[in-house]
């Protein structure tokens, strides 16, 4: 299996009753996805969370920008930018004596506004 290019975004907080269709639809308005997924438990239900995967980096950065904290049917989108900067993770920090891992040590990006 190859490895996977494009840049991911993980949206959380979705409403239950939101589809695989309306994410498509509206993501795809931002640019070119390669794909995207609603997460669903073992009985069918949704979990509220989705993958989305653009085809360039700068679509899913306008998509985090014109739709994080959107509301879509009622509750407002959490999105973040997945699998970014990897290779350049500032090191490790520390505070007092306790080292605390950049971004929950997961390899993701946060950025606090």
């Amino acid at each position: 299996m190859g490895i996977e290019t494009g840049t991911k975004l993980y949206i959380s907080n979705l409403d239950y009753g939101v589809s695989n269709d309306d994410i498509k639809e509206l993501f795809s308005e931002v640019g070119d996805l390669k794909r995207c997924s609603i997460h669903y438990d073992r009985s069918g239900r949704s979990k509220g969370t989705a993958e989305v995967v653009f085809s360039r980096r700068a679509d899913a950065v306008a998509a985090l920008k014109r739709y994080n904290n959107v509301q879509l049917d009622g509750k407002p989108m959490k999105i973040e930018l997945i699998g970014t900067n990897l290779t350049t993770a500032a090191p490790p920090r520390v505070t007092n004596g306790a080292v605390v891992a950049g971004a929950g040590g997961r390899g993701r990006t946060v950025v606090m506004t």
